[in-house]
């Protein structure tokens, strides 16, 4: 029972660190704009548009303080962060295959969003913020690049790894796809991330690197941001065909890294 009770509260501290530094950002962006703007004509509106457009860098500097925090944390128990994450090589061949299933899953996303995203209203206030943060550079480079990487090594690199200690790796893989999915905060969000969350995690352990889903991950958040809104909305009625590429290409990608982990792993075997 306590090896249960020290992995909760882990996970809990690893959570609860950055919940606490995402708002501690935010609060300090709003006070930051507020106190800019304090003398001008904008109204409250054009404010929080301003503060939208800060979104994602707030939140790339609250992961990267977060971040930092954890390696002292590790470093306080004598442990290596990155080793614990895996952050070895991933083979060219496997990288373009990870590439593929991404963009598969991906498309399958963008179709389905696209189609439902009018029956959850939770989600048409979080995709006008999505869209104002990355109406910058700055801001596309945060989403795209530095954020993925902060929650592969937050969700898969200690999440997941701490419920691998201890739980059943079928239990392990659902519960840090559930948590990786609630923590976006809204329902539709939360339903497509809980099942790439589950691909992700699987890709960590198919090719046992943290590259793998970082890889993925940052695939996954280039073609939704600036791929695939477009072709879905040009094809109009034809959209349906991303979707069925879209699994076509995921399963074809998931199949081939399979089968180099079960090759891994007989080669390993008959050594």
């Amino acid at each position: 029972m306590k090896k249960y009770f020290v992995m909760t509260g882990n996970i809990l501290m690893y959570i609860l660190i950055y919940f606490v530094l995402q708002i501690l950002a935010g609060f300090a962006t709003m006070t930051y704009y507020a106190i800019k703007y304090f003398n001008s004509n904008i109204d409250k509106e054009q404010l929080q548009l301003i503060i939208n457009r800060s979104l994602y860098i707030s939140v790339t500097i609250s992961a990267l303080i977060t971040l930092l925090i954890y390696v002292l944390l590790f470093k306080n128990k004598e442990e290596n962060i990155w080793k614990r994450c895996k952050f070895k090589a991933v083979s060219f061949n496997n990288a373009l295959l990870v590439i593929l299933t991404s963009t598969g899953a991906v498309s399958v996303t963008a179709f389905l969003v696209n189609h439902f995203q009018n029956k959850f209203e939770s989600y048409k206030t979080v995709s006008k913020s999505m869209s104002y943060g990355v109406n910058t550079i700055a801001g596309l480079i945060c989403v795209i690049i530095f954020i993925p990487i902060f929650e592969e090594i937050l969700f898969r690199g200690l999440i997941f790894i701490e419920l691998k200690k201890t739980a059943n790796i079928v239990i392990s893989i659902i519960l840090q796809a559930l948590i990786f999915g609630v923590f976006h905060g809204n329902l539709l969000q939360g339903i497509y991330t809980f099942a790439l969350g589950i691909i992700l995690s699987i890709l960590y352990i198919w090719l046992d690197s943290i590259w793998a889903p970082i890889i993925c991950h940052i695939t996954y958040n280039l073609m939704g941001t600036l791929v695939f809104p477009i072709l879905i909305y040009v094809s109009g009625k034809y959209s349906f065909v991303y979707a069925i590429l879209g699994l076509v290409t995921l399963l074809y990608g998931l199949f081939n890294i399979k089968k180099f982990y079960s090759d891994a792993n007989n080669n390993y075997i008959n050594m």
